[in-house]
C-alpha cells in the first residue's frame, strides 16, 4: 500500500463526518487570473511550484499563518485604474482561484478552493487597497462543505459562483452562491458526486465596516 493512499485511509477513518477524497499528487501550480469593470483591472497571481516560494510559504503557515505581510513573494492581489492606467494597490494574499469587483469598483472579493498551505479563502478590500475581511473555510465550521486531504476545499459553486455585496453605512453582506454537490471519491481517475443531503443554496458573510473602510 503506497503512502498517499494509507494517509487517505487513516483520514477518512479518523477524519470528521464530512466527506473527503484523495489527491494523486500536491497542488502545485502558477495561477494567473483578471478580472474587469468599467473602471478597474484586477489581477491576482500565485505561484505554489518554486522552492524558494515553498520555503517561503512554509514559514508563514508553520508560524503565524498571514500572507498579508511583505514576506509573501508568492500571492498578489493588484488593481489599476483603466483610465489612467495608475496603480490603485498591490497587496500580498493567499491564492485566490476567483476574483471579482462590484459593479461601483468599490468592493474587491477573492475566493480560493486551494486548502494546502493557505489560510484563508475569502477577502474583502476596498478600492485603496484597505483588507476589510478574511476568512477561513474548514469543513468544521462549514460541516456542508467537502474537501480532499491536502489540496482542495469545495465550499462554492465551481467554475465560479454568483456574488453579490450588499453595503450599509456600517455594515457588509456578501452573498457567495455554494455548491450543492459533493466531491465523493476518485474511480478510474474521476471524480464522482453526489447530491448534499443538507444543501445550503447561499452562504452569507456579514461584517462591520469603519468609517475609513468606505471609499
Amino acid at each position: 500500500m503506497n503512502n498517499l493512499r494509507l494517509i487517505c485511509i487513516v483520514f477518512l477513518f479518523f477524519g470528521n463526518s464530512a466527506p473527503a477524497w484523495c489527491d494523486s499528487v500536491g497542488y502545485a501550480e502558477i495561477k494567473k487570473i483578471q478580472f474587469e469593470t468599467s473602471d478597474i483591472s484586477i489581477v491576482h497571481w500565485h505561484d505554489w511550484s518554486t522552492k524558494k516560494n515553498r520555503d517561503a510559504r512554509w514559514a508563514m503557515i508553520s508560524t503565524d499563518k498571514n500572507p498579508f505581510t511583505e514576506s509573501n513573494t508568492y500571492s498578489y492581489i493588484q488593481a489599476f485604474d483603466k483610465k489612467t492606467g495608475n496603480i490603485l494597490f498591490k497587496s500580498p494574499v493567499p491564492a485566490l482561484t476567483v476574483i471579482w469587483a462590484t459593479p461601483d469598483s468599490n468592493y474587491i472579493i477573492g475566493i480560493s478552493n486551494i486548502k494546502v498551505w493557505n489560510p484563508y479563502h475569502l477577502v474583502v478590500f476596498n478600492k485603496k487597497g484597505d483588507l476589510l475581511y478574511k476568512a477561513a473555510i474548514d469543513t468544521k465550521s462549514y460541516p456542508d462543505a467537502s474537501e480532499s486531504v491536502t489540496n482542495w476545499i469545495n465550499w462554492y459553486k465551481e467554475p465560479v459562483p454568483k456574488i453579490t455585496l450588499k453595503s450599509t453605512i456600517d455594515s457588509i453582506e456578501i452573498s457567495i452562491e455554494s455548491n450543492n454537490m459533493w466531491k465523493q471519491s476518485v474511480i478510474n481517475g474521476e471524480f464522482t458526486y453526489g447530491e448534499r443531503p443538507n444543501p445550503v443554496p447561499i452562504r452569507i458573510f456579514r461584517f462591520p465596516l469603519k468609517s475609513g473602510d468606505i471609499n
